[in-house]
């Protein structure tokens, strides 16, 4: 139906029918533009909001007459009144304004009155109410448009059709606390999921420890992807030398666009169990084989284990793999190790077996052995931790992981397959040192007898200048 806001049919009549009078050569040629501002309209899901028809005349304008479409499933108008643009030099207009929402469509005009001048230069005709109905885009379109001088004769006008965009802020649909595996230093991420049909949106990212805000880590303006999996980057990360157990992390994501923002915090994460490559720094000599230990540290009663570990198999040779005693504690287990030497990795299964009850505390969850191929440094990581509770319940558990220092010949203690005065002052620095002082430097502890001292600076001088 057709909703009148101005009275004053007769007017819009004469307009029209003299508009229709007209012929191709009274259209005169100087350039008018009416447009509808903003020419990209963003508005909030329910919202009402509003545009102008705006126009820039360079000719005397004395009445305008326009017809317009919408998409009446994305918006429904509900008012239009005139503009100051005809009414310049405090003169009176009348308008016609007629309204159906079920065509989507919506006809005005309008005329000075009680002068013969008309007027040019930049303003609004009319302003039109709309109440934004469902998330989509769609366009404000000019069907018709009449621009008339004082004299009656049609004025050329280009017309520049508007967008709506009706949207809202973000939905953020999840946020958790999960394991990152992006480097070595890193032991928690945020992920998080959001929906938003918006263009380019962003998410920030907070970190709370122990219900304090955690300022050291956190990421802003992470780019969304509708409906996609997110996460911070190694920049937003928790490193694994800030987590110790019994803390309790919350990430908490706020995702925003033009329209607003919303906000979302994780479930706590709990730190109860932390998994480390133990010895952290390890030192591989030639033609031995030197143990590293996983090793496991955790409040929950633990029932079974799942992960890998990650070596340079160019650097180091793995000679063998096998459980720890942890969770052989008071039961049986069943262990299922499979490594991959091309590419350096062993995975671990271990459950209990023949038992209801979990293990506590600390201990060591498996053990490998290795010898040194090549002089060289590397990491050894923990990646896919999963570990379950006497429940069958997800475990949360952080990883600690380690750094390998392997060469072919005793001395190099850098493994840069040369033993020069790099190696020698680094024994000299940690010279007369053991393990917990603040000197100490397992790489310089050459012999590897718990200690650096002369024996250690021997070794290097016995085999000073030489290279692999």
């Amino acid at each position: 139906m057709g909703k009148h806001v101005f009275a004053g049919l007769a007017v819009f009549v004469f307009i029209a029918f003299s508009v229709a009078c007209m012929t191709p050569a009274a259209i005169a040629a100087a350039p008018n533009i009416v447009y509808v501002s903003p020419l990209a309209k963003s508005a909030k899901l329910g919202s009402n909001f509003s545009v102008d028809i705006a126009i820039n005349a360079t000719d005397y304008v004395f009445g305008a007459e326009f017809a317009l479409s919408f998409n009446s499933s994305l918006m429904e108008a509900f008012n239009a009144t005139e503009g100051a643009f005809l009414k310049q030099g405090w003169i009176g207009t009348y308008g016609i304004v007629n309204i159906s929402n079920q065509e989507g469509t919506i006809r005005l005009a309008s005329t000075r009155i009680g002068t013969t001048s008309g007027v040019r230069g930049t303003g609004a005709l009319f302003m039109i109410n709309f109440t934004a109905k469902s998330l989509g885009t769609g366009s404000l379109a000019f069907m018709d448009s009449w621009l008339l001088n004082s004299t009656l004769a049609r004025l050329n006008a280009d017309v520049v059709n508007g967008t709506i965009i009706v949207n809202q802020p973000p939905v953020i649909n999840s946020v958790q606390v999960r394991n990152s595996y992006l480097s070595s230093a890193d032991s928690m991420k945020c992920e998080f999921n959001v929906t938003d049909s918006y263009p380019s949106p962003k998410a920030n990212v907070m970190w709370f420890r122990n219900r304090r805000l955690w300022s050291e880590d956190g990421e802003e303006g992470i780019d969304v992807i509708s409906d996609s999996v997110l996460s911070t980057s190694e920049a937003g990360n928790i490193e694994s030398d800030d987590t110790f157990l019994g803390d309790s992390w919350v990430c908490m994501v706020t995702a925003y666009n033009d329209l607003g923002s919303s906000t979302k915090n994780s479930s706590a994460a709990g730190v109860k169990t932390i998994v480390s490559v133990s010895p952290e720094s390890s030192v591989f000599f030639p033609n031995m084989e030197s143990v590293v230990n996983i090793t496991i540290d955790t409040q929950e009663n633990m029932f079974a284990g799942d992960l890998v570990l990650k070596y340079d198999p160019s650097m180091l040779n793995l000679t063998q793999a096998s459980e720890g005693e942890f969770l052989r504690k008071w039961a049986s287990t069943y262990a299922i190790i499979t490594p991959n030497a091309s590419a350096g990795e062993v995975r671990f299964a271990i459950t209990r077996i023949g038992t209801a009850t979990g293990v506590t505390g600390n201990g060591v969850f498996a053990t490998l052995k290795f010898r040194p191929l090549s002089s060289n440094n590397s990491e050894i990581l923990l990646k896919n931790l999963a570990f379950t509770n006497t429940s069958i319940r997800p475990v949360f558990a952080v990883a600690r992981n380690g750094f390998a220092n392997a060469t072919l010949f005793i001395g190099d203690i850098n493994g840069d397959c040369i033993v020069n005065i790099v190696d020698l002052a680094t024994a000299g620095l940690a010279f007369n040192s053991k393990p917990g002082w603040a000197n100490w430097n397992p790489k310089a502890d050459v012999n590897r007898d718990g200690k650096v001292d002369i024996l250690d600076l021997a070794a290097v001088g016995l085999n000073y200048g030489k290279r692999c």
